[in-house]
């Protein structure tokens, strides 16, 4: 799996991406501000790196779920990643959008519904395989928490995956 070091957009990320509203991409800036934040931290922020569309809609395909346009806005630019042993976010790989991998978005997502029945409007967002996974309903956009045993969801954890993005990297940035 290669990891690259991303800290901020390429230069016509801003001007060149379709679909993509003005307030994701604002959104998306400050996530960028939150990597530089975590520059104090002893290990840099690595990074899948920068996904096609044409990579994101095989993923989409392959699970049958839609991802919301801040979700493609960091798939896009990041692919998935974080930082080592502290903070981790699937994603997906762009030399292989359909890698088994577990720390990616097709891998632990499929993984997940083959052993432990996982729904099929829940995608794998963070794994702790065998005992819980943090899962985004692919209905309502919801972040929760899922006990892979029980086949329990938790309480909203997050109302969208970029509140639990900035909510996530602040945290961390606030602990260290």
């Amino acid at each position: 799996m290669t990891l690259y070091n991303r800290f901020s957009l390429s230069p016509d990320f801003m001007t060149n991406t379709p679909n993509i509203n003005l307030k994701k991409k604002v959104m998306l800036e400050e996530f960028i501000k939150l990597i530089k934040k975590a520059e104090i931290l002893d290990e840099d922020p690595k990074f899948y790196g920068s996904n096609s569309e044409e990579n994101i809609s095989r993923v989409e395909n392959a699970l049958k779920i839609k991802f919301d346009d801040f979700l493609k806005a960091y798939l896009l630019e990041y692919g998935g990643g974080g930082i080592p042993d502290l903070l981790h976010t699937n994603g997906i790989l762009p030399e292989n959008p359909l890698s088994d991998n577990q720390y990616t978005f097709y891998g632990a997502t499929v993984y997940a519904r083959q052993e432990f029945q996982l729904p099929d409007h829940f995608l794998v967002i963070n794994s702790n395989f065998p005992s819980d996974v943090l899962v985004l309903d692919s209905h309502s956009g919801t972040i929760y928490n899922y006990e892979m045993y029980s086949q329990n969801r938790s309480s909203t954890l997050y109302p969208n995956f970029e509140n639990y993005l900035l909510t996530e990297w602040e945290a961390l940035i606030e602990e260290y």
